[in-house]
């Protein structure tokens, strides 16, 4: 038996033993039919806490975070990134915050600065050519980093559009343990964070530093600012 295994970002075809056990993934769930519309639906009955409409102001400022794509492997076949992006920021509309009160912040971690095209990835076009709001890209390095405390004795430091809000939205696709979900605020940390996330097995989440760093940032944010996701 061939078996075709991703490794890195190359395709590597491997023959197993007879006596071996192969573990295969389990089949991909129902995709969803809309995905502005369950962005919606999160945002306004969230599972827990309280809604958008609640946790934000009439005319306050609100940071919405992205994280790029970043796994050399395919992600889904219809990105769903940019349709929730565009839903969100069609929704914090709806509930009274300007475009021009809206702050994206595009969560890096320590990769490279993202090139314009690879941003236009993250944003659709209909909403690129009418966004007069801020645009950020974290930078890890950058001098004025809010401090939040310490994890484990790593300093838990984050973007300062991060605390200069009144309310955060977490925009993400989870793609591992590493990737999405809380995890997309600590690539919006300091380098010590970042560089301290790793992970023995990126599902198994109490064999994960990084997310054990990712929910103890989150947390300690949400002291400071409303934090919702979706």
């Amino acid at each position: 038996m061939k078996i075709p295994l991703l490794a890195g970002s190359r395709l590597q075809v491997v023959e197993p033993p007879d006596d071996a056990v192969v573990l295969h993934s389990p089949p991909p769930g129902e995709a969803l039919a809309d995905v502005g519309a369950a962005v919606r639906e999160a945002l306004r009955f969230p599972l827990t806490g309280y809604s958008l409409e609640q946790l934000v102001p009439s005319g306050g400022r609100v940071t919405i975070v992205v994280e790029p794509p970043a796994l050399p492997i395919p992600s889904a076949e219809r990105e769903p990134r940019p349709l929730a992006l565009a839903a969100t920021v069609a929704e914090l509309e709806r509930i009274g915050v300007p475009l021009e009160r809206q702050t994206l912040l595009v969560a890096t971690g320590l990769g490279r600065r993202p090139s314009q095209r690879e941003l236009e990835y993250v944003v659709l076009p209909e909403l690129a050519r009418r966004f007069s709001g801020r645009v950020e890209i974290h930078d890890a390095e950058r001098e004025d980093l809010v401090e939040l405390g310490d994890e484990r004795t790593v300093p838990l430091r984050v973007d300062p559009a991060l605390v200069e809000t009144d309310a955060v939205v977490v925009v993400s696709s989870a793609e591992t343990l590493l990737h999405g979900g809380p995890a997309t605020l600590l690539a919006a940390s300091g380098p010590e964070a970042i560089r301290a996330a790793d992970a023995d097995s990126l599902v198994e989440s109490s064999a994960s530093q990084g997310w054990q760093l990712a929910v103890a940032l989150e947390r300690k944010l949400t002291q400071r600012v409303p934090v919702i996701a979706a």
